[in-house]
């Protein structure tokens, strides 16, 4: 008895991570096609489904807009940035920093949660973590809207992408190629 409770207990947990996984394919190519209202819709149900990478698409949706615009809310992008921020998401600190600076105008938060993000990454870089070294890249790269109290150090930029880049984040070769050939 005692181990078919735990089986069914434990299809219900599989099947729902299926059903989140699906979702969030779905909001994809949702989002492809242009349709940023169904894949906010889906993104939302993942997110609500505690599928961390559909909260981090939702919250990036709310915090571009989708094509248009129409769905750009700083103040929801940023709740659920903030939320994630607190499970030490070094991306989701960068993106709750991003709507205090531009949606609340409020830069002394925003320089807290930049530094926040720099000390989660840093620390999953330590850990072997390739999306946390290719994060901390990010930090010391040449950037507009970057904070001013950040530094950049094109070398150590170099240097963090092409770690995570050896670690297989492809995003972090492609940096690491356009950082090395632009010469910034």
């Amino acid at each position: 008895m005692y181990k078919s409770v735990c089986f069914f207990i434990f299809s219900l947990l599989m099947s729902a991570q299926l059903f989140a996984a699906s979702l969030y394919e779905m909001a994809e190519a949702a989002e492809d096609r242009g349709d940023f209202k169904k894949a906010q819709e889906l993104f939302d149900k993942a997110c609500r489904g505690n599928d961390r990478d559909a909260c981090l698409a939702l919250a990036g949706l709310y915090f571009t807009g989708g094509d248009g615009g129409e769905l750009q809310s700083f103040e929801k992008a940023g709740e659920i940035y903030n939320r994630l921020c607190e499970k030490n998401i070094a991306s989701a600190c960068e993106g709750a920093a991003y709507c205090y600076s531009w949606g609340k105008n409020d830069e002394k938060q925003a320089l807290a949660l930049h530094k926040k993000a720099l000390d989660i990454a840093a620390k999953g870089c330590e850990k072997g973590n390739a999306s946390n070294c290719h994060e901390l890249g990010t930090f010391y790269a040449p950037a507009d809207l970057k904070p001013k109290a950040f530094t950049v150090d094109r070398k150590k930029t170099l240097e963090l992408f092409d770690k995570a880049c050896k670690m297989g984040r492809k995003e972090a070769c492609t940096d690491y190629s356009e950082l090395k050939e632009g010469g910034k």
